[in-house]
């Protein structure tokens, strides 16, 4: 959605992709979280999520300066900078996901670089941690909604976002209305 974004012709079409990036964004994190249970006990998930949301950061120190670069100096084919931004950008995310969808085996039994027994094992715990948690934790999708933790913790990841995606979107901006004499690069790339 992110690549066809950059092919938009006018702000309805603008304002049709950006929604359809965010329906198709809404569920990756929690796919993601869903695929480490199948191969991550309880104490080694913290770890692994911690893996993936490492690359949030990683990715704007790599992807800030790169895209003010091209912001800066990509206008191929009569197409704007921001255009080539949102489609280059787009690249090695749908490179990725076709990997991941041939490459990344979708549960420990049919992974083929695991020994019969690791699997046994791997499957094994997962399914007595499943056991143990069901056991302990029985809540309702009703229950869910009613539960003030759940409140009270939708609502710390609520304003936290509001202040990253603030600070994100705009910081450019500000550091831009500080001095004309910044480029794209600087602008973009550093802030």
């Amino acid at each position: 959605m992110a690549l066809l974004t950059g092919f938009v012709r006018n702000v309805h079409e603008l304002y049709i992709a950006r929604f359809l990036l965010g329906l198709a964004e809404a569920g990756y994190y929690p796919g993601v979280v869903l695929y480490l249970t199948y191969w991550f006990r309880h104490r080694e998930r913290a770890h692994a999520i911690a893996v993936v949301l490492v690359g949030i950061p990683v990715t704007s120190i790599f992807g800030g300066p790169i895209s003010g670069m091209i912001l800066d100096h990509i206008h191929w084919f009569g197409l704007s900078s921001w255009r080539w931004l949102l489609v280059l950008e787009a690249l090695p995310s749908v490179t990725c996901g076709v990997l991941a969808y041939f490459v990344l085996p979708e549960r420990p039994a049919v992974a083929t670089f695991l020994t019969p027994e690791e699997k046994t094992w791997i499957q094994e715990e997962l399914a007595q941690e499943r056991e143990k948690t069901i056991g302990e934790h029985q809540i309702t999708m009703p229950g869910t909604f009613l539960s003030p933790r759940v409140w009270h913790l939708g609502l710390i990841q609520f304003t936290a976002l509001i202040g990253t995606y603030s600070l994100s979107s705009w910081m450019p901006q500000v550091v831009k209305a500080l001095s004309s004499h910044y480029s794209n690069t600087v602008v973009v790339g550093w802030s």
